[in-house]
């Protein structure tokens, strides 16, 4: 029987081949009820049932046990990153040369108690004189627009360190609508202490460093504008460093690609140096608690200790670092061009990896090249075969996001907004999401695969069927024939597992096409989402034998594949999906404009298509024998807990500290001044 099965291999294909691998292992199981001579009757119990004895759950079990761990992991790498701040240090311990944010918050609170700081007010005039006599200059004046500017250089100039300077900036204006603690108070003392200690260690520079406490940044960043165009030291600017705020504390992050791609539509001053001037450089910005950002609770007391520490301990060696540098100018002309040209992500906030994107370009190019033809050289040794089971996982993967997408945006709809008064009742309970989105999400793409996964199981079923039964002398009889079934339902369910999984690579490759398409540095995340699987796969899964088998999908081939990029997109997709849901709170620029379920609608399809992704390469094992429905009972009852608990709103909408923000909008037509229209519209 094995060389009958062998020689079949050439003919059939692939198919043939895997069926044939597994029977070398199993032949006793099901050729002794066929009758075969020499063959042992044997138990058909299989690998699984005796893994988890009569337990019919087990596989359901473990599946859940393996999304808790991973969502487990995601929250303790995004927390270690983004939560984990520097102890503060005092007066005294920071000494002349050092950081102290005990120092520091004297002046942020010195900026909030002067309440809203808009260009033209006393209070912005009173802040400009800033607290104390921290130094002595002149401030310019630029068509009523205050500044200070102070540069910092060597006592003995040989004129290196004045013609060759680095810019650090922030804005001491506020929006009239609240104190501006986070945006942009808390940067401001930053610069403050960082130029106090600065100026004790001046002596050894090779070049300057200018601070400019600039205003009229709420204004359209006018104020970086007149400095940058009109200042006689604007010329000697090799470099900027602007320190801003989207929210009130935290760490400070590097955050510019965050307005390139559009997810906020706002800019910086940093823009302005950038646009205007050429220069290269880092825009810096606090994040945490964003749904403050602009609002009467941008205020001292939400600024959590340690963040202003974060800030000085980065930006004080850095400024020493660039100041000593014998060569700013030829490191400055070296720079690649373009605002956006290096591609920069850390480790665990640990190590920084940085590349140029032509680099990026180039390993991203030669990575989906050698993807794709792995998958022409698989599909080509599977025959038609590969080719049919590939399109249907393909499908599966479609038949994911429609069903996701669908429920999700259904429930986001209809359903939220109907249980709720609020328009976003998860400002403050951001958990929230993950039952009134995440769940219905991750319901939808299960449900969408299972169908999918059960055409290409009943494809897979039907090829191995007919070909053990063409390897049979004579008309099998039904017992044979209820054996055959059984066995080529097993091995298709196992091939199934594995055409999934690979669809998943090919799934992030077409991602990862895209995003080096449109030049977007954090293309790197598809990168690691293809890379690490596809190598667990091949070092645990590829078949280097014909005795190998051709069954399920190992854990370890999951968890050793989804190591790096559990490290890498951990706190990025976290923490954005974080700053999109604190920011629908100001969505509705125009008030009235868009519906109140809107916001609702974008958090939900975020949500949908996060799990759409992330989750592709747990998901083929879900489909295991006697678990699914026991996968999908859980997540059920999470979305509807957590819908009766918007229902009978449990947790709040909003608390003082968040509260809810309202736009009045008066507008007159010059043209005739007694038509005049007004808009309010009520958030949260």
């Amino acid at each position: 029987m094995p060389s009958r099965i062998a020689s079949s291999v050439a003919k059939h294909g692939v198919a043939a081949s895997l069926w044939a691998r597994r029977e070398y292992s199993v032949l006793p199981s099901w050729v002794a009820g066929a009758g075969i001579k020499g063959a042992t009757t044997t138990t058909t119990t299989s690998p699984r049932r005796r893994k988890f004895g009569l337990l019919i759950s087990g596989p359901a079990l473990v599946w859940l046990a393996t999304l808790v761990g991973v969502l487990s992991v995601a929250w303790l790498i995004y927390n270690h990153t983004a939560n984990v701040l520097p102890t503060p240090v005092s007066e005294d311990a920071a000494g002349k040369d050092g950081f102290s944010e005990e120092r520091a918050l004297r002046h942020v609170k010195f900026l909030t108690d002067l309440g809203p700081r808009p260009v033209s007010s006393s209070a912005l005039h009173q802040g400009v004189q800033l607290e104390g006599p921290v130094f002595s200059g002149k401030t310019l004046v630029y068509g009523g627009q205050e500044h200070v500017v102070v540069r910092v250089r060597p006592q003995s100039d040989d004129g290196n360190a004045q013609d060759n300077s680095v810019l650090v900036s922030a804005h001491i204006d506020s929006v009239i609508t609240g104190p501006g603690a986070g945006d942009d108070a808390s940067s401001i003392a930053v610069m403050i202490e960082v130029l106090r200690a600065l100026s004790s260690v001046h002596f050894s520079f090779k070049n300057s460093v200018i601070f400019l406490f600039n205003t009229a940044e709420e204004e359209g960043a006018t104020g970086s504008h007149s400095f940058i165009t009109q200042h006689p030291w604007c010329n000697t600017i090799r470099a900027a460093v602007n320190l801003e705020a989207l929210g009130i504390g935290g760490k400070h992050y590097l955050f510019q690609d965050v307005f390139h791609s559009g997810i906020i539509s706002s800019g910086t001053d940093f823009q302005i140096y950038r646009e205007v001037q050429g220069l290269p450089g880092l825009d810096f910005a606090y994040m945490d608690n964003a749904a403050v950002y602009h609002t009467p609770n941008d205020k001292f007391e939400l600024l959590k200790p340690g963040s202003l520490q974060h800030s000085g301990d980065n930006l004080l060696p850095f400024l020493f670092e660039v100041a000593t540098l014998p060569d700013l100018a030829v490191h400055n002309s070296t720079l690649p061009p373009g605002p956006y040209s290096v591609v920069y992500f850390d480790v665990l906030g640990l190590y920084m990896v940085s590349y140029s994107k032509d680099s990026a370009k180039y390993i991203h190019g030669v990575i989906i090249v050698v993807g794709l033809v792995l998958f022409q050289a698989s599909v080509c040794l599977s025959g038609v075969t590969g080719l049919i089971a590939l399109g249907l996982a393909v499908f599966a993967i479609l038949l994911t996001w429609i069903f996701a997408f669908g429920i999700t945006l259904l429930v986001a709809w209809l359903v939220v907004p109907y249980l709720s008064s609020f328009a976003i009742p998860f400002i403050v309970n951001q958990w929230m999401v993950i039952g009134l989105y995440g769940a219905p999400a991750l319901f939808g793409a299960l449900l969408g695969q299972h169908f999918g996964h059960g055409l290409l199981v009943s494809y897979l079923a039907g090829v191995h069927t007919k070909l053990m039964q063409t390897e049979e002398k004579g008309t099998p009889d039904q017992g044979t024939k209820e054996i055959i079934a059984t066995r080529a339902q097993s091995l298709a369910e196992g091939e199934a597992e594995r055409w999934l999984f690979k669809a998943g690579i090919l799934q992030w490759l077409v991602v990862l096409g895209l995003g080096t398409w449109v030049n977007a540095g954090s293309a790197y995340l598809a990168l690691a989402m293809v890379l690490g699987p596809a190598i667990a796969y091949g070092l645990i899964e590829i078949q280097l034998s014909p005795k190998q088998s051709s069954g399920e999908l190992h854990w370890l081939t999951f968890w050793l594949g989804m190591l790096i990029p559990f490290v890498l997109t951990s706190f990025p997709v976290i923490r954005i999906t974080y700053l999109l849901i604190s920011k629908l709170i100001d969505i509705d620029t125009n008030p009235g404009s868009l519906p109140e379920w809107f916001g609702s609608v974008v958090v939900g399809a975020v949500v949908a298509a996060i799990v759409c992704l992330m989750f592709v390469y747990l998901l083929p094992y879900a489909h295991r024998s006697g678990g699914f429905l026991l996968i999908l009972g859980p997540i059920a009852m999470l979305a509807i807990v957590v819908l009766g608990l918007l229902a009978l709103n449990v947790f709040p909408a909003f608390t003082p500290d968040l509260g809810r923000e309202i736009n009045v909008v008066h507008v007159i037509n010059t043209s005739n001044h007694s038509v005049s229209s007004s808009y309010v519209s009520l958030h949260l």
